[in-house]
């Protein structure tokens, strides 16, 4: 999907800044446990997209102990067979000998996981095709704009007088997309539109739409109601996809303040079997609220936002990092729906070692990092060393962390089902330290 309202701290990687954390009481370990897991023997794999050959990959059980610890073979790939409960870490290393690491861990992997890291890249500009749209002259058409699950383009309005636009289209290397063509505006709001499902595409071919007939874009409405923070914009993305992928995007996103907090755009006709998406994001003092939902409606939108919000981060009790437990945690404003999920970042400095860990677990309060084997390189984080937290974060998603622990490094969660919600919310406050001091022993 083209927006990027979800998991923006999620995806990003830590900060090599020489932060600090202060000491934090023991973390609750006991959320790792999950039950219902498929029968022993069914393997844990792990796949790294476009992973170099030291990549390590570590399987270990909840308390830490080694299952197996081995390099991804030539594919990115490393399996092992594991109780439920435990954890998968990968490390990826820089320099000779390495100094630059980063960890990814993963908390409450179960039998039959195929956990994924990296998004591969998708192939772009494969197909160029000459296409010809009808021309709107009632409207105020300034362009048209040529949305599809394959890529698309934009065509200015002739200056002449005609009756159709002939141009250049290029689109990804795909034998058939769902097309939208829509007439913008000088404010790039669409007003007129037509669809076209299951549209063959070949490179060098032709595509001849002068038969279509463009349809004025209602109005669609947007309403949040019951807004906590009424003077805080709000901002809202709208956008289509099918079964073959995004399909359309609103040029830019809407701006909304107020309660209940309202606007419109026009919006074309959502085509019969797509899906309507309409995400949500506000930034507070120390909160960013992301939310999404999608359904097979696209008519006026109210919302009562304050009952789809997560916990708040409170400024007062920033997230902390508790070295003797391993545990990143945080405290919640009471109420708001409950997070299934929650993932965290550290980054490290130990003279000239320097490292990132990213990890994920299933509790919403707290991630527990993993006791890593030393073979590589000791990259457990000491009270001597100089830490910081880089990130925090909680989502609600359907299926909860079962659904999301294969794909959470691949990206977001993306709309599945007929219809759902995610919900998503990262600390953007300003995290204490942790100094520098004699070790101890806790």
């Amino acid at each position: 999907m083209r927006t990027t309202w979800l998991l923006l701290a999620l995806a990003a990687c830590g900060d090599d800044g020489n932060h600090k954390i202060a000491d934090a009481p023991q973390g609750p370990q006991d959320a790792m446990k999950l039950v219902d897991a498929p029968p022993s023997g069914t393997p844990v794999t792990v796949t790294v997209a476009d992973a170099a050959s030291n990549t390590r990959a570590y399987f270990l059980n909840a308390d830490s102990t080694v299952v197996k610890m081995t390099t991804v073979d030539a594919n990115g790939d490393a399996m092992a067979v594991m109780d439920a409960g435990g954890y998968v870490a990968i490390v990826e290393s820089e320099g000779t000998p390495p100094t630059s690491f980063t960890v990814t861990s993963w908390a409450g992997v179960k039998p039959g996981d195929h956990l994924l890291l990296h998004r591969a890249g998708q192939t772009v500009g494969g197909i160029q095709m000459t296409i010809t749209l009808p021309v709107d002259t009632t409207h105020g058409v300034a362009s048209y704009q040529i949305s599809s699950t394959c890529g698309g383009g934009t065509i200015a309005q002739p200056t002449a007088v005609v009756t159709t636009v002939t141009a250049q289209a290029f689109f990804n290397d795909c034998t058939s997309a769902d097309v939208m063509v829509t007439g913008l505006d000088a404010n790039t709001r669409p007003v007129v539109a037509f669809y076209v499902g299951d549209q063959a595409l070949a490179d060098a071919g032709t595509i001849d739409y002068t038969a279509k007939t463009y349809v004025v874009t209602p109005a669609r409405t947007y309403e949040l109601d019951n807004n906590p923070d009424p003077a805080t914009p709000i901002s809202l993305n709208d956008s289509y996809t099918t079964a073959k992928g995004p399909l359309f995007d609103v040029n830019g996103v809407l701006t909304l303040t107020g309660n209940p907090a309202t606007t419109s755009m026009p919006m074309p006709a959502l085509p019969a079997g797509a899906t309507d998406v309409i995400a949500i994001q506000e930034s507070t003092a120390v909160n960013l609220r992301q939310f999404a939902a999608w359904g097979p409606t696209a008519g006026p939108y109210v919302l009562d936002w304050a009952a789809h919000l997560l916990p708040s981060f409170i400024p007062a009790t920033p997230p902390t990092y508790d070295v003797a437990s391993r545990t990143l945690s945080w405290t919640g404003t009471p109420g708001g729906i409950a997070a299934d999920f929650s993932g965290g970042g550290l980054s490290a400095t130990r003279g000239t070692t320097r490292w990132s860990w990213q990890a994920f677990g299933p509790s919403a309060t707290s991630v527990v990092l993993p006791t890593l084997p030393t073979d590589l390189a000791d990259l457990n984080i000491a009270a001597t060393d100089t830490a910081g937290v880089t990130f925090i974060g909680i989502v609600s998603t359907p299926g909860g962390w079962d659904a999301a622990r294969a794909n959470i490094q691949q990206g977001p969660p993306l709309p599945s089902g007929a219809s759902g919600q995610i919900v998503v919310g990262v600390f953007t406050g300003a995290t204490p330290t942790l100094h520098r001091r004699p070790a101890r022993t806790w």
